[in-house]
C-alpha cells in the first residue's frame, strides 16, 4: 500500500479492485453523494445485475467523454470514476430501472474489458481522509465557495436554499467541493474536472473556476430570458389592445372606417399646399387611433 502525503491531507491507494461498470451520460458521480440514475441500455442493465448478484451491490460509475455516443467502447470513458453502492431500486412503468447509488470513493480506472455482455472495470480506489487540520488557506477557499452559492438561487434552474444551507454546514473541504460540484455545477465536463482533482485544496480551486465560469453563463442566459419575456409580455399587451379596438369598432360599426377613408380621399384630391396636406394626414392619423 502506497501513500501520498501532503501537509494537510492524506490519501491512500487501496489494492486494485474489479467491478461492473455502469456508464453515465452527462452526469458524474461523487463520493458521499447520492445519485439517481435511470438505467436503460442493455450493457448497463447487465452490469447492474452482476453488481447486485455477485459483487455485493458495488459498481464503478464512469462518465462518457462524448454524450452523443450510444454504445461507448472502452476508450470512451474518463479514467477517473467513483465506486458506488446500490441503495434503492424502482422499476418504472416503461420497464427501466431507476436506481439510487451512493458514491463511496474515487477510483482511478486502469483497464476496462467486456465480459458476459457488460463492462468490467479494474482500478485503484483513492480513499480520502480528513485533513489533519484546516489551514487558513483552506478555510478561505471554503468560505469563498460558500459565498459563490448565495447569488445562484435566482438564476440556477435547480439550486435551492436547502442545498445552500447544507453546503454551509459542511466542514470537510474535500466533501464540500464534491457536494457543491454535484449540486451547483451544470456542465458534466466541469464536474469531471473537480472529480479528477484528488487533493482538497486543488479541488476547491478548480471548483471556484468552474463556479465563476458557469455563473457568468447563467447570468447571460437569465438576462436573455428576461428580455425575451418582456418582449413577449409587450407583444401580448399590444395584441390584446388591438383585439379590444377591433371589438369596439365592431360594436360601433364600420361608419368610422368609411368616414376616415372619405377624409383621406378628400385630402388627396384637394388642391392645397403639401405642408397643409401633411398636417391634415397627421391629424387624420391621430383620429384613426
Amino acid at each position: 500500500m502506497s501513500k501520498i502525503l501532503d501537509k494537510e491531507y492524506i490519501e491512500e491507494e487501496i489494492n486494485e479492485i474489479s467491478l461492473p461498470l455502469v456508464a453515465l451520460r452527462g452526469i458524474v458521480g461523487f463520493p458521499g453523494v447520492q445519485l439517481n440514475i435511470e438505467i436503460v441500455r442493455p450493457i448497463s442493465l447487465k452490469a447492474f445485475t452482476a453488481a447486485a448478484t455477485v459483487h455485493d451491490a458495488k459498481v464503478i460509475l464512469a462518465t462518457q467523454k462524448d454524450i452523443s455516443i450510444e454504445e461507448p467502447t472502452e476508450d470512451d470513458f474518463y479514467d477517473v470514476g467513483v465506486i458506488a453502492e446500490i441503495k434503492h431500486v424502482v422499476k418504472n412503468p416503461q420497464g427501466n430501472l431507476s436506481v439510487v447509488f451512493e458514491g463511496l470513493a474515487r477510483v482511478k480506472i486502469n483497464d476496462i474489458k467486456t465480459t458476459s455482455g457488460f463492462y468490467l472495470a479494474e482500478g485503484v480506489i483513492r480513499e480520502e481522509k480528513s485533513p489533519a487540520r484546516i489551514t487558513k488557506e483552506l478555510e478561505a477557499l471554503m468560505q469563498e465557495v460558500k459565498n459563490h452559492l448565495k447569488p445562484l438561487k435566482d438564476i440556477h434552474p435547480s439550486f435551492t436554499d436547502d442545498i445552500r444551507m447544507n453546503a454551509d454546514a459542511i466542514v470537510n473541504p474535500g466533501y464540500l467541493a464534491d457536494f457543491v460540484a454535484s449540486s451547483a455545477i451544470i456542465d458534466y465536463k466541469n464536474k469531471q474536472t473537480v472529480l479528477e482533482a484528488l487533493l482538497p485544496k486543488a479541488r476547491l480551486e478548480k471548483l471556484l473556476v468552474c463556479l465563476e465560469e458557469e455563473y457568468m453563463l447563467l447570468e447571460c442566459e437569465h438576462d436573455i430570458q428576461m428580455q425575451v419575456r418582456e418582449k413577449i409580455d409587450r407583444n401580448q399587451k399590444d395584441y390584446f389592445l388591438r383585439e379590444q379596438i377591433k371589438a369596439i369598432q365592431s360594436e360601433l360599426g364600420d361608419d368610422e372606417d368609411d368616414e376616415l377613408r372619405d377624409y383621406d380621399e378628400r385630402i388627396t384630391k384637394a388642391n392645397m399646399p403639401e405642408e397643409i396636406k401633411e398636417k391634415l394626414y397627421k391629424e387624420l392619423s391621430k383620429l384613426s387611433k
